[in-house]
């Protein structure tokens, strides 16, 4: 639907998707409002070309959703899409704007939901890595401790409860998606079949997180917003070791798979090709470079940094297996063969 478009679902609760045609984006969609009806919500993706044809193959012909142009740092005009909205869906892209925008856009981002009468106002952020770690600087990756930031402020900030007054805030905590297995962590296939997981992982563990488990919670946040009201909720799939995954693999498709271990500048000059070296953020030419964020990044897993933040999941993967799917679940139910496929934009490109 495009941005001129006025919605026919006006009895529908109203949610403004800061950030609605990425990987998790998409997702978050199809699980707010999956088509037809019997959703009670109905959908405002703010895109910086609603006319783009990805965009247009994605929600063009959905009555659901209606198509608003703008950035998140367009702050006027973000406000005046929120007027209306029952909720407020945030998923900032620091790699555009940099660390200190994407900050600063998370708290004004709040703030005009505030201002403006909006209920629920849901943000998916990452792990504060740094701070977990102690603050050293060994494990400070820039793309993981900007939304941190963000929580941290959130959390210093009344949610309401009960009653229709006042704006609650809920965060859900989605960091490094599952799907990189067919990304950037994707197994070399090597000449007689077997997947090589090749990771700067050491013996550690990485968080791993299912878009669709993520936007299970999402959901069910909108759905029970006094239940998650002023909740910072980490919706973690699975702390697994680089070996852990590979035996995942095997165990799943009863081919063989193994993990080997690899030199951090090794694996950055081979991936990603040709950036490692460039600034993470297009808008700050001198700023941290992909292999200094990435670095402190995969320091953070492979020395189990954070290891100790991990929830306990036992009781979550009885009573909501749909939202905590192990890795080894995630790879049977996506019929998982190693075969690279990107999904980010960055490798997409």
């Amino acid at each position: 639907m495009s941005s001129t478009t006025t919605s026919t679902t006006h009895t529908k609760k109203r949610i403004l998707l800061i950030g609605g045609t990425g990987a998790q984006g998409q997702v978050v969609v199809r699980s707010i409002a999956p088509g037809g009806e019997n959703s009670p919500y109905s959908l405002r993706i703010l895109t910086r070309d609603p006319t783009n044809k990805r965009v247009q193959e994605l929600y063009g012909d959905d009555d659901q959703v209606e198509l608003v142009k703008g950035s998140f740092m367009d702050f006027k005009l973000v406000e005046e899409y929120m007027k209306g909205c029952y909720g407020v869906f945030v998923n900032t892209d620091g790699t555009v704007e940099g660390p200190a925008n994407e900050v600063f856009a998370g708290i004004k981002l709040y703030e005009m939901a505030c201002r403006v009468g909006v209920k629920h106002f849901i943000y998916s952020s990452i792990p504060y890595t740094s701070k977990l770690a102690g603050f050293y600087t060994h494990y400070d990756p820039q793309h993981m401790d900007t939304r941190g930031r963000v929580t941290d402020y959130l959390r210093s900030q009344p949610s309401a409860k009960h009653g229709p007054e006042g704006l609650s805030w809920t965060v859900i905590q989605i960091g490094l998606y599952v799907e990189n297995l067919n990304d950037f962590m994707a197994p070399q296939i090597l000449a007689d079949g077997t997947r090589n997981f090749e990771l700067p992982l050491k013996d550690g563990h990485v968080f791993l997180y299912g878009i669709e488990d993520g936007a299970y919670w999402i959901r069910k946040a909108f759905d029970q917003k006094n239940e998650y009201s002023g909740v910072v909720f980490d919706a973690l799939s699975e702390a697994i070791t680089g070996a852990d995954i590979a035996k995942a693999y095997t165990e799943t498709t009863g081919q063989k798979a193994t993990y080997t271990p690899v030199d951090f500048d090794a694996w950055a000059d081979s991936y990603p090709r040709g950036i490692a070296d460039k600034p993470i953020s297009s808008n700050d030419p001198s700023g941290l470079t992909w292999r200094d964020n990435f670095r402190m990044f995969w320091n953070t897993w492979a020395d189990d940094a954070i290891l100790h933040s991990a929830p306990d999941l036992t009781a979550r993967r009885i009573l909501h297996p749909e939202g905590c799917r192990s890795v080894k679940q995630w790879m049977k139910s996506t019929r998982y063969d190693g075969t690279p496929e990107p999904i980010l934009r960055l490798t997409k490109q």
